[in-house]
């Protein structure tokens, strides 16, 4: 089962599909959701881009592209009712933010 309110929060909080670069942004997710359920899952949102972003990445091992995925395998296991489009926004949140 697939959490839906919570990925589409994911992908407007970060921007994933909008921008060029990822745009963390609480604003989208209360603007879609409403002031209160917004609130909440943006919180929800920028804590799973916390987690995934300040995983333990072993740069002497991975490149960016192996830690890439690491990452988003990573939030599969945090939040596995994520839709795919979620993980790859943090994915490529993390990416971005990396280079």
């Amino acid at each position: 089962m697939r959490n839906g309110d919570l990925s589409e929060a994911v992908t407007l909080y970060l921007g994933y599909g909008s921008h060029a670069w990822p745009h963390r942004d609480a604003g989208r997710v209360t603007a879609r959701f409403g002031l209160l359920k917004g609130l909440g899952l943006a919180a929800e949102a920028k804590r799973l881009d916390d987690i995934v972003g300040t995983g333990s990445i072993d740069w002497t091992v991975d490149d960016l592209s192996s830690a890439t995925t690491r990452v988003r395998l990573r939030a599969a296991e945090v939040t596995p009712t994520l839709s795919e489009d979620a993980l790859d926004a943090l994915a490529w949140a993390f990416s971005y933010d990396c280079k």
